[in-house]
């Protein structure tokens, strides 16, 4: 095969387009059959279904008519096609637009490195002297406070021995060497949103590949983690070493940062009352730790969310071929025009900068990336702020002001947070921290002359900005401010309504149900009148086939990422030690709804004895089922989950 050279340069997708309609092409000689594939064609292989494949592959069928003595007719070619090529998703060949997702570019982009096993090895066969020169080590831990003490003993000495072999390093060239292998876990994630659905749609097999993807994914987070923990630690903590890194000094550094998360993470379990492993110094001299809760509990959580991803994966094939096709603001809708003044002048008042401009500011840090064709610059931080002010309109004061939200700067200590900030806001375990790169992507550091200069990278750009969003849209985003925190509780209500409108109609989908359409008020004079409010019901759903009636209430969730927001999460619907939790409530209406059935079949029309289910439906896959000590009084089901297997699961 022949592919135009036009194929392997950069152009848009609106250029590829407008390319003439070459046509395929091909010639008999000497035994060989040249098939030439023109450069036009590739608009026939964008989009998430294979045309463009079944039209190439018909050419190729036609093409060996070439050959003496072979003779396959249109009618032929086309049921070949319409049976091992059925119009489907399952394509192979991919072309996606980069300037509709920038994460994807792969123009200057350094080689993906993972944190190999080896380095970790070697680590963990130190790590038992490095700890004894503080306290010794027992064959067996019994007290929880010693477990903490043996796990923060850990912590401290490897963030004493990561800042001694870091320190020899020149703190630029190991900047930029950390940012650009950034840059490429950042591209591998996002991309992994097309290829792992392409394949799984191709070849199949989802069950079996479900472990494959679960260990690539947890190869790739661990690196991911420990090397934003490095680059975090390298503006937190400069070092003036002489020495260029290698990526066996890089694996070393990575294997250090990865046990000090991993030991946070640890004395958080002990700490938190939800994990109590057995701890001791084994024969061989290493450190020994139950693996009990990982294997009996977080890893159940952590691969049914692996599904949920695989499942969400799938259902977004089709957006991850969409055209990067500018918006004419004249075309905008007008309640999307009003979201975002209500949102520019929350920002502005809380953070002196409007969300307009902020959002706008991770788009031209990129833009400045590729204008010098580069995956990482590093900028004058005063010529960035010119750059804004001149080239792209910010106001001067704004400009300043949304780089000092973007910015990771130096401090006195590590583990001690700025001023006005609790530390869990830079300890490199816990998941959605103020100073962490995935919040602020440009990374501040001064040369001999105190000029402060800043590096960062255009996808770890377009990340944060992406994180920015969910965090808001979550109402995640902490230290946002009054005006912020006010307009996340609305899109908290309005994301909560949006997420029972999809489960209520998804269940209606299903003939053998009859769904209330509205949220069902148990309450003195409501549509179910009870002695006292009971709250409202949901989704409340009849199955005809087994004279049930479900009573579900919809918790649109966001998964839990580490120990403190798995405790957070268990205490908010369970109750912190002994209290009432959220889940209180929905047994007591469980239970007026087993004392009232009459009036369930009063509403729903119905003579027959009923049965009365309840349970609760997450968004996501949350950790409370998995890692709960003991049964719940009510289930709770990821909606994923309920997609996956069907209605089957609310019987179960």
């Amino acid at each position: 095969m022949i592919v135009n050279p036009a194929t392997f340069q950069a152009m848009t997708s609106i250029e590829m387009m407008e390319q003439k309609g070459d046509k395929y092409s091909s010639s008999y000689i000497d035994g060989k059959i040249t098939f030439n594939i023109p450069f036009s064609s590739l608009v026939e292989f964008m989009g998430s279904k294979n045309e463009g494949e079944r039209v190439m592959m018909k050419e190729i069928l036609k093409s060996l008519n070439l050959v003496s003595g072979i003779s396959i007719t249109d009618e032929d070619i086309n049921n070949i096609i319409e049976h091992h090529m059925p119009l489907n998703q399952a394509k192979m060949i991919l072309i996606s637009d980069s300037q509709q997702d920038l994460m994807i570019e792969r123009r200057w982009l350094a080689k993906a490195f993972l944190l190999t096993d080896a380095e970790v090895e070697i680590l963990l066969d130190e790590l038992p002297s490095l700890i004894e020169t503080k306290m010794t080590i027992p064959e067996k831990i019994i007290n929880a406070d010693e477990k903490k003490a043996l796990f923060n003993t850990a912590t401290t000495v490897l963030i004493e021995k990561l800042k001694k072999e870091i320190g020899a390093f020149n703190h630029e060239d190991l900047l930029i060497s950390l940012l650009k292998l950034h840059e490429a876990l950042v591209q591998k994630r996002e991309y992994n949103k097309t290829i792992i659905p392409a394949q799984l749609l191709c070849f199949g097999g989802i069950e079996a590949k479900v472990n494959e993807i679960h260990e690539n994914e947890k190869n790739l987070v661990r690196t991911s983690v420990a090397l934003r923990g490095l680059i975090e630690y390298l503006a937190a903590q400069p070092i003036s070493g002489a020495l260029s890194s290698s990526l066996d000094d890089i694996d070393r550094l990575l294997a250090l940062m990865h046990e000090i998360v991993n030991y946070g993470f640890l004395s958080d379990a002990v700490h938190f009352k939800m994990d109590d492993p057995e701890v001791g110094k084994l024969p061989s001299g290493r450190i020994g730790i139950s693996r009990d809760f990982f294997e009996e509990k977080l890893k159940p959580y952590s691969e049914s969310n692996t599904k949920a991803e695989i499942d969400d994966y799938i259902s977004n094939f089709e957006n991850r071929f969409e055209v990067y096709n500018p918006v004419d603001e004249n075309d905008a809708d007008p309640e999307i025009i009003q979201s975002i003044e209500e949102l520019d002048e929350a920002f502005l008042k809380d953070w002196g900068i409007t969300f307009s401009n902020l959002y706008a500011l991770f788009y031209h840090a990129a833009v400045l990336c590729m204008q010098a064709e580069k995956s990482v610059i590093t900028m004058e931080e005063d010529e960035l702020i010119e750059k804004l002010v001149i080239d792209f309109n910010y106001p001067r004061e704004q400009a300043i002001a949304g780089i000092n939200r973007l910015v990771l700067s130096s401090r006195d200590s590590y583990l001690t947070a700025p001023e006005n900030y609790n530390n869990s806001e830079v300890f490199p375990w816990k998941y959605n921290r103020e100073f962490s790169l995935t919040r602020r992507f440009l990374v501040r550091h001064s040369n001999l002359d105190k000029k402060d200069f800043l590096s960062w990278g255009f996808r770890a750009a377009i990340a944060t900005q992406k994180q920015l969003q969910f965090l808001l849209h979550s109402g995640k985003l902490n230290n946002g401010g009054v005006e912020i925190k006010r307009i996340m509780g609305a899109f908290r209500v309005k994301n909560g309504n949006v997420y029972r409108n999809i489960v209520k109609d998804w269940l209606a989908s299903h003939s053998d149900f009859i769904v209330i359409d509205y949220e069902v008020k148990i309450a003195p004079r409501g549509p179910l009148n009870a002695d006292k409010p009971y709250g409202d019901v949901d989704v409340l759903a009849f199955h005809k086939p087994s004279s049930t009636v479900f009573s579900i209430e919809c918790k649109n969730t966001t998964k839990a990422k580490n120990i403190h927001e798995m405790k957070n999460e268990m205490d908010s619907y369970l109750g912190r030690e002994g209290g009432k939790g959220m889940i209180t409530k929905h047994v007591d209406r469980h239970n007026w709804l087993i004392n009232n059935k009459e009036k369930l079949q009063k509403l729903f029309k119905v003579e027959t004895p009923i049965t009365v289910k309840s349970l609760m439906l997450s968004s996501e896959v949350i950790p409370t089922p998995y890692i709960k000590s003991e049964a719940l009084p009510l289930p709770i089901i990821a909606f994923h989950n309920l997609k996956r297997e069907g209605t089957k699961l609310l019987f179960e």
